[in-house]
């Protein structure tokens, strides 16, 4: 499918989601011209589209956070006993894991030489 094949159909789907917008728009239009309480409608209607999402965000519970230990390990690991022991924060950063707080593996290099 050519970039040619695909302009005809989504230029006249622009087309139409212009014409429902400027439909909308003199909708709206005419009701905050013409009625006593138009513009606080307009007004209440975009606060309460603004705070609906806010408020959501705002009263989301908090995540709760799991722990994950493996019950069954194959392979070369080492400290395995560090997989039972927290003790770095939840904000600890990749630099803060180590060969004493962490189980790793042996690299190849490491285990030949």
């Amino acid at each position: 499918m050519l970039i040619g094949d695909i302009k005809p159909p989504m230029g006249r789907q622009v087309q139409m989601i212009k014409e429902k917008a400027e439909r909308l728009y003199r909708w709206a239009e005419l009701i905050i011209r013409t009625s006593k309480y138009g513009t606080a409608f307009f007004i209440s209607l975009i606060v309460i589209l603004i705070a609906t999402p806010v408020v959501l965000v705002a009263t989301t519970p908090e995540t709760k956070t799991i722990e994950i230990i493996p019950g069954e390990i194959t392979g070369n690991w080492e400290n395995l006993e560090a997989i039972k022991v927290r003790d770095l924060g939840q904000e600890a950063g990749v630099a803060e894991f180590n060969r004493a707080n962490s189980a790793y593996t042996k690299l190849p290099s490491e285990i030949s030489g």
